[in-house]
């Protein structure tokens, strides 16, 4: 089977253009499911932090409690402590 230069050509460029299509689709699909694993992780790291900074700052109001009542020996302070830990 003889090809000529030009058929040669065509099917050359064919074949490039099938190898980059198909790359083209694993990259889509690669990506989409990366977005997903992604929305999962958000789901779960968002409401882990926000409750992590909420025990942080209970744990600042009883340390500050504790530490005021010890110091002025008043119990208004205590009332921070308590408050922290409900909170928390």
């Amino acid at each position: 089977m003889n090809l000529t230069i030009g058929k040669k050509l065509w099917l050359s460029f064919g074949g490039l253009l099938m190898i980059i299509l198909l790359i083209g689709g694993i990259v889509v699909f690669l990506v989409s499911k990366t977005a997903r694993i992604n929305n999962v992780v958000m789901e779960v790291s968002n409401p882990t932090v926000d409750a992590c900074q909420d025990l942080i700052i209970a744990n600042e109001r009883m340390s500050k409690g504790i530490m005021g009542y010890l110091i002025n020996m008043d119990d208004e302070f205590l009332m921070e402590y308590e408050q922290g830990e409900k909170e928390g």
